[in-house]
């Protein structure tokens, strides 16, 4: 491959300083649109395929009492991790 002299003009420090200086401006008003936009939410922006069917009820049912041994072996209850 042969470069002639003005090829060699491209590469200079300076155009390479402005294309990085250029290039970190676009990113960052890329980010700033992308921060004023509100944020998606609820559970169909992030469904894909079948989980698209997948609901959320308003009102679920109540859940048997279930009592089960922890890694410490104490007894343990779904009603022990209610809210968090």
């Amino acid at each position: 491959m042969v470069f002639l002299e003005s090829d060699m003009k491209l590469f200079t420090l300076e155009n390479m300083i402005r294309v990085w200086a250029t290039a970190g401006v676009l990113a960052l008003v890329f980010v700033s649109v992308k921060a004023c936009q509100k944020p998606a939410t609820g559970f169909e922006t992030y469904a894909r395929g079948s989980l698209q069917r997948l609901t959320a009820l308003e009102n679920p049912p109540i859940q048997p009492a279930l009592a089960f041994r922890d890694v410490d072996g104490n007894m343990m209850q779904l009603e022990d991790f209610r809210g968090e």
